[in-house]
């Protein structure tokens, strides 16, 4: 059952690789090869690729100071991070809110069955974003500083503790964010203000990375005190990776331990957040008034409502648009570009004008929508009907 389980969840999550949502059809042996491909290619020759450079240019000056433990320290605290932030948003619409909570709970399937399958699948995810991060600085410092059996041994157990929090630490973080997504309304505008303050930060670490880590490098001693003084279990923790003894056996029961809380917990709360919907209120239904607009202002507010609708829409189309004229800037004193963009929305709209007019003047007919009363609203001839219901 768990084997199956695991099965349905992790197509779930990488459903849109075998399936073409908007033409409602399986995807093509080709297009589901080319989506593998390419994230096989942004996975390790993107991500890995960065954090293989970073380790390279870390590992062998760290070591050479002394500083090996805050080396696997600082890209351990990086893998948790990535880990973390790549699986949480899963963990909230795989575990706590998933569409097929009350299906799989009306049928004879145990709940700790349910719950771990889809915490197994927050597992994977988080081990292969962690992965990206801790292995190829693992590798880096095999070949690059030491590679003795206590060394590697200590490095697996890292690897495997990290994923274990990273999976503590994304429940915790998915039940947060599941408790207050029940409470909000404008879910929207909080997913585009987190995504654009994300976007920020990334950039920012970006631009001012090649400073930071030099940096880093060259005053780890300072750096590397000051921590062991005031975090001690970071150096525990980094010490790990180095085959000590006392740092594997303390940070191993710690994370162990933390993951037993976090499993009592979800445990019992995990049926009542699964089965939530939220808040729900009678209303009234109150005849209003429906006012007249122009075509320009009727269109213009559909669009409105459907980008306020939609984050992708308002981070797409919205960032578009103040990027747009930004990047159009340095052309604007040296190229003419009149002409360059149109819009599309006003060749439509006089196409189906020009179609709606010669229907009605050829012949008696109905139309439903398409703003054929505003459009035939001159004509003498034209009887406008407008359907409402009581509720």
């Amino acid at each position: 059952m768990l084997k199956i389980l695991l099965k349905k969840q992790m197509a779930e999550v990488f459903r849109s690789y075998f399936y073409d949502a908007k033409k409602n059809k399986a995807r093509s042996k080709a297009a589901v090869a080319a989506y593998i491909v390419l994230f096989v290619v942004i996975m390790l020759g993107v991500l890995g690729g960065m954090f293989t450079l970073l380790a390279l240019s870390m590992s062998a000056p760290m070591a050479a100071a002394g500083m090996d433990w805050l080396y696997f320290a600082l890209m351990g605290l990086l893998a948790i991070l990535l880990g973390s932030f790549g699986s949480v948003f899963n963990t909230y619409s795989g575990l706590y809110l998933a569409k097929d909570n009350d299906l799989l709970l009306s049928m004879p399937i145990p709940v700790n069955a349910i719950m771990g399958a889809r915490l197994l699948s927050v597992y994977l995810l988080g081990l292969m974003y962690s992965g990206v991060v801790i292995l190829p600085a693992v590798i880096v410092y095999w070949f690059t500083v030491s590679a003795s059996l206590g060394v590697i041994a200590g490095s697996i157990l890292l690897l495997l503790l990290i994923s274990i929090f990273v999976l503590t630490l994304s429940c915790a973080l998915g039940w947060v964010v599941a408790k207050i997504s029940l409470k909000l309304k404008n879910k929207s505008f909080i997913t585009v203000v987190i995504s654009l303050a994300f976007f920020a930060i990334y950039y920012f670490f970006c631009f001012r990375a090649q400073t930071i880590i030099s940096d880093f490098v060259a005053n780890a001693v300072t750096y590397g005190e000051k921590i062991k003084g005031a975090a001690y279990p970071i150096y525990l923790f980094g010490c790990v990776a180095l085959g000590n003894g006392k740092a594997m056996a303390v940070v191993t029961a710690v994370v162990l331990a933390l993951f037993g809380v976090m499993w009592l917990l979800l445990g019992r709360s995990f049926l009542k957040i699964a089965t939530s919907s939220g808040k729900t209120e009678r209303r009234m239904y109150r005849e209003t008034r429906t006012q007249r607009k122009s075509i320009g202002a009727a269109l213009l507010g559909k669009e409105f409502a459907r980008f306020l609708s939609s984050p992708n829409y308002m981070l797409n189309c919205g960032l578009g648009v103040l990027l747009l004229p930004i990047s159009g800037n340095p052309f604007a004193d040296t190229a003419d570009m009149s002409g360059l963009f149109y819009f599309a929305g006003d060749h439509a709209y006089n196409a189906e004008k020009q179609a709606i007019t010669e229907i009605a003047q050829r012949e008696s007919s109905v139309m439903i929508g398409r703003c054929a009363s505003s459009i035939l609203a001159s004509q003498g001839n034209v009887l406008s009907v407008f359907l409402y219901g009581l509720y």
